[in-house]
């Protein structure tokens, strides 16, 4: 289903005609009907009212996904592809680097290299779930390597209480030049009571889930920090990335 077929859908499940949502809504039938037929959609505002008129999250009535797939990963959600990425380069340079006869350098190299690609796969994760919180953090190499050995040592579970704010951070960087690609600074942070605070980067998925998250936290009462506004950004379609060097550069 498009997004005007969601609104027609959630306006007649929930018994309102054209004329009797405009009137809720404080605007013309005709707005309604735009909204309906695809040619027009509603302002941050009205999708806002829409969501608590019909008793259902953003995401669901924008695109009918009823429910954030719990438990829902932020962090190390390649981790086992980028493993078998380095198990696949450990055995190539353990095979070049042997040295022959003595195939047991072969293992010496090959387990050098595994061992590795595991500290370095390993960046931290959060797990959000239906009743609390699992966070993990590294702070050093030498905690990512206990962590082979001892996983459960640097997680911590969190009540959705102990949370102080979830914030959205979004820092445009400054170009050089015409041949600058270089990506802007964007991820989130989690913030707890106790003063911990785990960051990661957004990435194509996580910036797709965003609202549908945002709207969980929200209502398990974890505040939501976004200064730029990137929710309404995603929820509109609009560019995050021209937006945000737009105000960058006025």
């Amino acid at each position: 289903m498009l997004l005007n077929e969601y609104l027609k859908y959630y306006r007649e499940v929930n018994g309102y005609t054209q004329e009797e949502l405009a009137e809720k809504l404080m605007i013309s039938r005709q707005a309604i009907s735009k909204w309906e037929r695809g040619e027009s959609m509603p302002d941050i505002e009205n999708i806002i009212m829409l969501s608590d008129l019909y008793d259902v999250s953003i995401d669901q009535l924008l695109r009918g996904s009823k429910h954030l797939k719990k438990p829902y990963q932020i962090g190390e959600r390649k981790l086992g592809r980028h493993t078998l990425i380095g198990f696949i380069l450990a055995l190539f340079f353990g095979a070049t680097m042997t040295i022959r006869p003595y195939i047991w350098t072969f293992f010496i190299f090959f387990g050098f290299f595994m061992f590795l690609t595991l500290i370095v796969v390993k960046e931290g994760r959060i797990v959000i779930g239906k009743r609390d919180i699992v966070a993990t953090k590294y702070h050093s190499w030498w905690e990512r390597l206990i962590a082979i050995f001892k996983p459960q040592q640097f997680k911590k579970t969190y009540a959705f209480d102990d949370i102080d704010v979830f914030k959205i951070n979004y820092i445009s960087r400054p170009r050089i030049g015409i041949g600058d690609w270089g990506p802007d600074s964007f991820n989130i942070s989690l913030v707890t009571n106790d003063g911990a605070v785990y960051t990661h980067d957004v990435t194509a998925t996580l910036s797709k889930d965003l609202p549908i998250l945002c709207d969980y936290l929200g209502k398990k009462g974890v505040a939501i920090e976004d200064n730029d506004d990137i929710i309404t950004m995603i929820v509109t379609g609009k560019s995050i990335y021209d937006e945000q060097q737009k105000k960058y550069r006025s």
